[in-house]
Protein backbone atom coordinates (compact mmCIF):
# COMPACT_ATOMS: atom_id res chain seq x y z
CA UNK A 1 0.00 0.00 0.00
CA UNK A 2 1.21 3.80 0.05
CA UNK A 3 3.78 5.04 1.86
CA UNK A 4 1.56 7.67 3.05
CA UNK A 5 -1.77 9.24 2.94
CA UNK A 6 -1.14 12.34 0.73
CA UNK A 7 -4.87 13.02 0.78
CA UNK A 8 -7.47 13.44 3.69
CA UNK A 9 -10.17 10.66 4.04
CA UNK A 10 -12.32 10.13 1.02
CA UNK A 11 -14.87 7.38 1.80
CA UNK A 12 -17.77 7.85 -0.16
CA UNK A 13 -16.07 9.82 -2.67
CA UNK A 14 -15.31 9.12 -6.36
CA UNK A 15 -11.96 9.89 -8.30
CA UNK A 16 -11.39 9.58 -11.53
CA UNK A 17 -7.68 9.20 -12.62
CA UNK A 18 -6.50 9.76 -16.02
CA UNK A 19 -3.01 7.85 -17.00
CA UNK A 20 -3.48 5.20 -14.25
CA UNK A 21 -1.90 2.74 -15.90
CA UNK A 22 1.67 3.78 -15.04
CA UNK A 23 3.54 6.44 -12.74
CA UNK A 24 2.43 9.15 -11.51
CA UNK A 25 -1.25 8.32 -12.29
CA UNK A 26 -1.14 4.87 -10.88
CA UNK A 27 0.63 6.38 -7.53
CA UNK A 28 -2.22 9.08 -6.95
CA UNK A 29 -4.75 5.96 -7.93
CA UNK A 30 -3.34 4.12 -5.15
CA UNK A 31 -3.08 7.07 -2.73
CA UNK A 32 -6.72 7.83 -3.12
CA UNK A 33 -7.80 4.42 -2.92
CA UNK A 34 -5.84 4.40 0.11
CA UNK A 35 -7.71 7.02 1.77
CA UNK A 36 -11.00 5.22 0.68
CA UNK A 37 -11.96 7.12 -2.73
CA UNK A 38 -14.17 4.73 -5.04
CA UNK A 39 -11.32 5.12 -8.18
CA UNK A 40 -12.49 5.18 -11.65
CA UNK A 41 -9.24 4.29 -13.60
CA UNK A 42 -8.63 5.87 -17.27
CA UNK A 43 -6.14 4.67 -19.41
CA UNK A 44 -5.81 5.53 -23.43
CA UNK A 45 -3.21 3.15 -24.67
CA UNK A 46 -5.42 -0.49 -25.20
CA UNK A 47 -1.46 -2.19 -24.82
CA UNK A 48 -1.77 -0.89 -20.98
CA UNK A 49 -5.17 -2.99 -20.39
CA UNK A 50 -3.41 -5.46 -18.26
CA UNK A 51 -1.65 -3.15 -16.48
CA UNK A 52 -5.07 -1.22 -15.30
CA UNK A 53 -6.39 -4.73 -14.68
CA UNK A 54 -4.07 -5.55 -12.51
CA UNK A 55 -4.26 -2.22 -10.60
CA UNK A 56 -8.12 -2.74 -9.92
CA UNK A 57 -7.42 -6.45 -8.58
CA UNK A 58 -4.52 -4.57 -6.29
CA UNK A 59 -7.21 -1.75 -5.26
CA UNK A 60 -9.61 -4.23 -4.83
CA UNK A 61 -7.74 -6.67 -2.58
CA UNK A 62 -7.74 -4.08 -0.21
CA UNK A 63 -11.53 -3.83 0.06
CA UNK A 64 -11.81 -0.94 -2.25
CA UNK A 65 -13.52 -0.13 -5.48
CA UNK A 66 -12.11 -0.03 -8.57
CA UNK A 67 -12.75 0.38 -12.26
Amino acid sequence: MAIGNAFANLEGRRAVVTGASSGIGRAIARELATAGAQVVLHYANAARRSQIEQLASEIRSWGRSAA
